[in-house]
């Protein structure tokens, strides 16, 4: 049997969830099909679908980039952009070959340019045969271009208030006489910023400003009922709009377009043991890269991952899909031959220091061969020379559930196959002496086909969460921090629902390590589903986190994430966080 699920696509949305230049652009969420090629004729071509448009690189305003769904059998694609639904003011018109072959995230694009700026547009497509037949024309969408950037005069600024939380804008008005401003703030996205995005945002709040005022600040208690609560690590989305009179000559927009920022962190940690601790998503013994199809063994990334871990300086790692499959198709057996993907990992770490204090706190299997499990890849890795297990887990079994903790699963479901085990132990600090516990969690990675579905999905993540809480509470008799690690598969973005597991820990006390002064990193994803290259935005999405509860603070947090690599050890980065740990837990 396999040990872990195969790799989940990842949706154009999660990587196109990303602030660019300071403003936002969005690009529409296609998902991947599998329809193959075909050059046979078509007299009638079929409607274009999947119609979408965003401002094409911001600041550059003139122009607007187009997306639809590829269609086989097709000549080339009439883009039509005008601004108005009736297509007869302002149109623009280009041609488009169709490529031979199905594009990787199935669909096609083009720029569409000399456009006014700041201005709203309708575009449509329709897809020409081979034989010169036209299909009828697509769904109309709206999109629009984006806005001039603020002249250099008027001067705003956006940081982090003073308080743990908060956040504050000022500006310079110069000459300028406005009524008013409305700064409008939520936890997601919304338009207008560019098409594609919700109307609204999640937690939406509308802020009325007077217009001789020149600074606000967003307190943490409006923060918090705008989504964004204190220790999270969230953007906060805002747009800034200068109101003017109606007589009002010059209108002059402080803001322009939708922007995030982050919320003041909590105070740094001055007292408590000194910890090091990463999260990393290795990828399964035989995952393959969902875009291309190519496999990416284990036996070629081992010694990269081993060089990554090492290189942080890490003392403890929670660890997903590493399975104790062995390390060439990661199916499972009882003995040690071929060798297991955990061991393999352990022995690359240690030869290449050249001493031996990695140790897994459980390498074997949680369940044995013949019976289904939805994943056996979390995992927790500690240096014994820094740190002593006191957690006592059975790992000279076959197969034992021992230090491992049983999540939920959909109603339904079959227990066994569908359930994802999170690991955990208890550590104590040989130079300090200060005792901690270290959980590894890999939430349900599915993705829902309607908004329903991932409703379902989004809230099995949260219980799983949930779970993992009510289950360290109920040993943590001794009230000591609990660090919990891992790819949470959820992310602020999601424009269902948000990441309700993040969230359900943040209500039980967990402070995000992100959310921190000392940031690196944090302009890349933690998860590529293989690209060889990502670009850097302002904030990036995130699906792998470090929270501890107890600890109010963080003192560094580092994503290793790199921009380019034609070889990655893996499709997600190691992350990491500097933490101050109390003998006694706070909160």
């Amino acid at each position: 049997m396999r040990t872990d699920r195969p790799r989940r696509p990842m949706v154009a949305a999660t990587l196109g969830a990303l602030l660019v230049t300071s403003a936002l652009t969005v690009p529409v969420s296609f998902p991947s099909t599998s329809v193959a090629a075909t050059t046979s004729p078509m007299t009638a071509p079929a409607v274009v679908t999947g119609v979408g448009g965003v401002p094409h690189d911001f600041p550059k305003t003139s122009a607007v980039s187009v997306r639809w769904w590829w269609q086989p059998g097709v000549a080339s694609y009439r883009v039509v952009v005008a601004k108005n639904s009736s297509f007869s003011k302002g149109r623009h018109a280009v041609v488009v070959p169709a490529t031979s072959a199905q594009p990787p995230r199935g669909y096609q694009s083009t720029k569409v340019a000399g456009l006014k700026s700041g201005t709203r547009y309708w575009v449509r497509v329709r897809a020409i045969g081979a034989d010169g037949s036209k299909g009828p024309w697509s769904t109309t969408a709206r999109t629009a271009t984006a806005a001039k950037p603020t002249p250099s005069k008027a001067r705003f600024r956006v940081k982090p208030g003073k308080k743990p939380g908060s956040v504050t804008f000022r500006w310079k008005k110069r000459n300028l006489r406005p009524s008013k401003y409305v700064l409008t703030i939520a936890s997601s996205m919304f338009y207008p910023g560019s098409e594609g995005l919700a109307r609204r945002g999640r937690h939406q709040r509308k802020i009325v400003i007077p217009g001789k005022r020149s600074s606000y600040t967003v307190s943490p208690k409006v923060a918090k009922k705008a989504g964004v609560r204190v220790g999270s690590g969230d953007t906060l989305y805002y747009r800034f709009v200068t109101k003017y009179p109606k007589k009002a000559k010059k209108r002059t927009q402080l803001s322009t377009g939708l922007h995030g920022t982050l919320t003041a962190p909590g105070k740094k940690p001055r007292k408590g043991a000194k910890v090091r601790v990463a999260t990393y998503n290795v990828a399964s013994a035989t995952v393959t890269a969902p875009e291309t199809g190519v496999g990416r063994p284990w036996l070629n990334r081992v010694a990269k991952v081993a060089k990554i871990i090492n290189d942080s300086g890490a003392g403890i790692v929670g660890l997903q899909e590493l399975g104790p499959g062995n390390q060439i198709d990661g199916h499972l057996s009882m003995t040690r031959d071929p060798v297991r993907q955990t061991d393999s990992l352990v022995t690359k770490l240690n030869k290449d220091l050249e001493r031996a204090p990695w140790r897994l706190v459980r390498a074997g299997a949680y369940t044995g061969p013949g019976v289904p499990q939805g994943t056996q890849g979390a995992r927790i890795l500690y240096d014994a020379s820094r740190y002593e297990l006191l957690t006592d887990c059975d790992d000279d079994v076959p197969a034992s559930t021992s230090c491992t903790i049983s999540t939920p699963i959909l109603p339904g479901e079959t227990t066994m196959t569908n359930e994802r085990r999170a690991a955990y132990a208890e550590f104590r600090d040989r130079s300090t002496g200060t005792r901690f516990y270290v959980v590894s969690a890999h939430l349900d990675y599915r993705r829902g086909a309607t908004a329903a579905q991932q409703r379902a999905y989004d809230l099995l993540r949260k219980k799983q969460a949930k779970r993992v809480v009510r289950f360290m509470q109920s040993i943590n008799t001794d009230n000591r921090a609990v660090i919990l690690t891992g790819d949470l598969n959820g992310w602020q973005n999601d424009v269902v629902s948000g990441n309700p597991a993040h969230d359900a820990l943040l209500k039980a006390g967990y402070y995000d390590a992100s959310a921190t002064k000392k940031r690196k990193g944090d302009d890349l994803l933690t998860s590529t589903s293989w690209r060889t290259s990502i670009p850097r935005t302002s904030l990036a999405s995130r699906l792998d986190y470090i929270m501890v509860r107890g600890v109010k603070g963080s003192l560094s947090y580092v994503n290793t994430m790199v921009a380019s690599d034609a070889a990655r050890a893996s499709d997600h980065s190691l992350v990491m966080a500097d933490l101050r740990i109390p003998k006694k837990a706070k909160g």
